[in-house]
């Protein structure tokens, strides 16, 4: 069954939260979230949080969700929403969210585009 791992203390100033998510393998990954009084990181067991690259689990809980996550202790999402603020993650966050909206638009024009030359090379009016 899922565990529970809540706030614990490291050491005086060191805090950590860890969830169980669900991803593609049958074993949940471990995300796991260290706050201190310098830093905040994110860690998951995932393939891709392993090599430190993106990884959807911990973007996921950065963002609020809950969705995946298999462990009881859903309601500590907010801590982290809360331990981000101000940290150059919360910065990468925006800044990242900013692009994909950016690429979203620029998708839609280039298929727009494509269909517009579409009905041009059939002799049709745009």
């Amino acid at each position: 069954m899922a565990t529970k791992r809540l706030i614990s203390s490291m050491d005086n100033q060191t805090k950590e939260i860890v969830f169980l998510v669900q991803g593609s393998s049958p074993e949940p990954y471990k995300v796991r979230f260290i706050k201190s009084d310098q830093s905040f990181a994110a860690f998951c067991t995932c393939p891709a949080g392993q090599k430190g690259m993106h990884c959807k689990h911990r973007i996921n809980i950065l963002a609020g969700s809950i969705d995946a996550i298999v462990s009881d202790n859903t309601k500590e999402v907010a801590t982290i929403k809360e331990w981000q603020i101000g940290t150059p993650i919360e910065e990468a966050i925006k800044s990242l969210t900013f692009i994909e909206n950016e690429y979203l638009s620029a998708k839609r024009a280039l298929t727009k585009a494509k269909k517009n030359l579409s009905k041009a090379l059939r002799g049709k009016e745009l």
